[in-house]
């Protein structure tokens, strides 16, 4: 059950580049601030409120999740979303080895694989200004060609490399506009991964703000 691991680090690695800038540049609330109750989820809602109204807008950085549990849309959103795995570059297709022994018999080797991971990150907003921050936001985060390293690690152990796979012409409802730029991180060797094992959630998240931002 190592493959839905991967899927996690992965995400919560590009959920977490993203986040740490929008924090930086005073756009977002930093959730690592917040209690892990009630309280705390209403705390980071009047700090979302709170920069709205002195920088004109707010953004929320979502990662991979329901489109319900992210709500109405109130202020600017970046938001993640997986866009599919296919087979990466390197490795063989599974191979069929047959013996006869006075009648044939069949055995099944896998050999090592890789895959591409795709994912698109939606732009959401209201006009050009916000678009430009968001957008400057995600270009800094995730710049094409560029090495970002796994949440929690030590970024000479495990890294990623991504890549910018294509933008998508922008779509408009009721006045909101979502701008798609999509990435891929090319070979990841998912035959690595083979011991199951348990990703630490930081322990200053709200469990409210973990199901709300799909962190």
């Amino acid at each position: 059950m190592a493959l839905p691991l991967i899927f996690e680090e992965i995400e919560r690695s590009l959920y977490e580049a993203i986040r740490v800038i929008a924090v930086a540049e005073g756009y977002t609330p930093d959730v690592e601030n917040f209690v892990n109750n009630e309280a705390g989820y209403d705390a980071y809602m009047l700090e979302l409120a709170s920069i709205k109204s002195s920088k004109g807008f707010a953004i929320e950085v979502f990662n991979n999740s329901q489109p319900e549990q992210k709500g109405m849309i109130e202020t600017s959103r970046i938001s993640i979303a997986h866009g599919g795995t296919p087979s990466g570059d390197i490795g063989l297709p599974v191979q069929k080895d047959y013996e006869n022994h006075g009648q044939t018999q069949g055995l099944v080797v896998g050999t090592t694989m890789t895959n591409f991971y795709m994912y698109d990150v939606y732009l959401t907003c209201r006009n050009l200004k916000e678009f430009r921050v968001t957008q400057g936001i995600v270009m800094q985060a995730l710049p094409s060609r560029s090495w970002i390293n796994f949440i929690n690690q030590d970024p000479e152990d495990r890294f990623l490399n991504i890549m910018t796979a294509g933008y998508a012409s922008p779509s408009e409802l009721r006045g909101v506009k979502e701008f798609t730029y999509s990435y891929y991180i090319p070979d990841v060797l998912t035959s690595l991964y083979t011991e199951a094992k348990v990703i630490p959630v930081v322990k200053t998240y709200s469990l409210d703000l973990i199901n709300y931002l799909g962190i």
